[in-house]
């Protein structure tokens, strides 16, 4: 049976369905890494609005309330501890979305890198299968054309016996009417290498008329010049 070549994007979407739960589970991780990052932000949230309770307290108990000491303390609480921390967090976040995304594309990536092997295969197989079918069809050809040449040699032989016991035995050595009709549809040969049925069909009649012999002879004898692929020939 003559090999398929599949389609890369059927094959890509067959391997893919074996990663569906891989790539499932990575985008739970990255819900969760989502999740625990927002409930990280609220905390460092909770943590500075405590502590800018604590600054609070503090001022109204040393009777500054109303003076810049709370904004001062909770800028340098905010520039110098929650800021920091926001920023890491999230670069926190950011690198575990990166690699999980990259596990993604990774995977991705082998499906497509064995898709394409396969498909290469394919195409291997079947550049493989063409010559192998070229190589047989050719070697057929060529054991017809010798059948029909040993046929064609062997009706030239046994017309050319009875073409010579029938003769009165005077001139010998001339061309037997086998040999002479060969020559004479070698001369009405076409391109391709056959007598068109028209030329066929009028040699044959004069190759009755003459007495070289019958109609299934001549076409034993000259099959070499009918086109196997035309029907047109009246045989017999």
């Amino acid at each position: 049976m003559q090999p398929q070549v599949r389609n890369l994007n059927a094959l890509i979407a067959e391997l893919g369905k074996g990663t569906a739960g891989q790539k499932a589970q990575i985008d739970s991780d990255i819900l969760r890494s989502e999740q625990s990052g927002a409930a990280q932000e609220q905390g460092l949230d909770a943590a500075q609005n405590r502590e800018f309770g604590k600054i609070e307290q503090r001022a109204s108990d040393k009777g500054m309330l109303f003076s810049g000491f709370s904004p001062d303390a909770q800028a340098e609480y905010t520039s110098t501890t929650y800021l920091p921390a926001l920023a890491k967090l999230q670069e926190a976040i950011a690198s575990t979305r990166a690699g999980l995304l990259g596990k993604k594309i990774d995977i991705d990536a082998d499906v497509y890198g064995r898709a394409v092997g396969l498909r290469e295969s394919d195409i291997a197989a079947k550049r493989n299968w063409d010559i192998s079918e070229a190589d047989r069809i050719a070697r057929e050809r060529e054991a017809e054309r010798n059948r029909q040449f040993e046929a064609q040699q062997n009706a030239l032989k046994i017309a050319a016996e009875r073409s010579s016991s029938g003769s009165s035995g005077g001139g010998g050595g001339g061309p037997t009417a086998a040999q002479s009709f060969s020559a004479a549809l070698g001369k009405v040969t076409g391109k391709d290498g056959y007598v068109g049925p028209g030329d066929y069909t009028k040699f044959k009649n004069q190759w009755i008329s003459s007495g070289a012999g019958s109609a299934a002879q001549f076409d034993a004898a000259f099959s070499s010049f009918r086109n196997p692929k035309n029907k047109a020939y009246k045989l017999g």
